[in-house]
């Protein structure tokens, strides 16, 4: 290879690079021109007699276009050469709102039998009905000159559009290949079947309304936030930021609640002291035994839950321990159910909040107001 071909080979890879952080192209001709002053090999061979400099967002796409006309080439060769095909479909929107079917395929290498998964495509969807999406999966086949018969299986995230087994992209699939199988992804079915047991608990779901509040209290509030940090650093508490959940996931929890136990002391602390409609809402809310309970519950339950969701996730699942696993994750939340082994958070509850003259203390605090938990739960 010439210098400048080695030059032109360090800006496309770093071009690549952009692609892959997610960075803007844009960035492209300064982040160049920074290499260049650091003395980056090759780079000072780029330009081609003081005309072409190749440092130009348009010259950056070109090397884009040019890296994923070769991507696109390699995975239609392992399309074609796996023996079998499976694909992984999702619907969701763009920032204009527009539907989207994004495809991804499951393939193996018919010299190893490695199986790897690959970006295939995302289309925009005029019509997101079960039927509209199985032409679009049987259309990019037909593009790709693959037969349908060699789709083995169908992931999606069990919706009734994807899933139905008459009018959904499943049912239209299977009048198409009878053999196909379709698969819910495990780890959305485990969110989904935790979330809908949540909801068979009434305070559960007062709960998980007062954790959404409190993040929406400091979200658009400087000042609040501020305030926190000050009592967090006072108390020696960490300095956490409260992050947001989302109804649907209720794994997702897991993180903000795990801030809200490392900052409770901090967090009951701040919303004594809020004078405002909202604030002393939230305040009537946390200054309950129930919602610190059910934190050291949640800190009991979801980590035993979540970690059998990483292995659902997990990119070369081994299919035979899904068993062991599921059984597991039940048996320990058996045990915790029935008090056999007590859990680290539950024993230090105990420590926590204790009872002087029928007043409970959180940490020696006089603020929570008592309610049995067998009356809720």
């Amino acid at each position: 290879m010439t210098e400048h071909d080695l030059a032109l080979e360090s800006a496309m890879s770093t071009a690549y690079w952009l692609v892959k952080e997610g960075l803007p192209v844009s960035k492209f001709g300064s982040l160049i021109k920074f290499m260049k002053l650091r003395k980056c090999p090759h780079l000072h061979n780029l330009s081609v007699a003081g005309n072409a400099s190749y440092m130009s967002d348009v010259a950056a796409n070109e090397m884009i276009d040019a890296m994923s006309h070769v991507i696109q080439q390699n995975t239609d060769e392992m399309l074609k050469a796996s023996p079998t095909l499976s694909i992984l479909a999702d619907e969701s929107t763009d920032l204009t709102v527009d539907k989207k079917l994004v495809l991804y395929g499951r393939v193996v290498d018919p010299t190893t039998f490695i199986p790897t998964t690959k970006y295939l495509t995302n289309i925009e969807l005029g019509d997101a009905t079960g039927k509209a999406i199985a032409n679009e999966i049987v259309s990019f086949l037909d593009s790709k000159d693959i037969s349908i018969d060699k789709l083995s299986g169908f992931g999606s995230d069990g919706a009734s559009v994807m899933t139905g087994r008459k009018n959904g992209t499943t049912g239209k699939l299977l009048e198409q290949n009878p053999a196909l199988i379709n698969i819910h992804c495990m780890a959305h079915r485990l969110a989904l079947c935790t979330s809908q047991a949540a909801n068979q608990v009434t305070y559960l779901k007062e709960y998980q309304t007062t954790v959404t509040s409190i993040f929406y209290y400091f979200k658009h509030s400087a000042n609040r936030v501020h305030k926190m940090k000050e009592i967090q650093d006072l108390l020696d508490d960490p300095v956490l930021r409260y992050t947001e959940v989302h109804d649907v996931r209720w794994l997702s929890f897991y993180k903000a609640i795990e801030t809200i136990f490392r900052t409770l002391s901090s967090l009951l602390t701040f919303f004594g002291q809020e004078k405002d409609a909202k604030g002393t809402g939230i305040s009537k809310k946390l200054d309950r035994y129930e919602f610190v309970s059910t934190t050291y519950l949640m800190m009991a339950v979801l980590p035993v839950v979540t970690r059998l969701s990483l292995i659902f996730q997990k990119k070369d699942l081994d299919v035979t321990m899904v068993d062991v696993c599921v059984t597991n994750c039940i048996n320990e939340l058996e045990k915790l159910k029935a008090g056999g082994t007590e859990n680290t958070y539950m024993k230090q509850l105990k420590i926590d909040v204790t009872k002087n003259q029928n007043k409970f203390y959180f940490k020696g605090t006089p603020t929570i107001y008592h309610a049995e938990l067998s009356k809720t739960f």
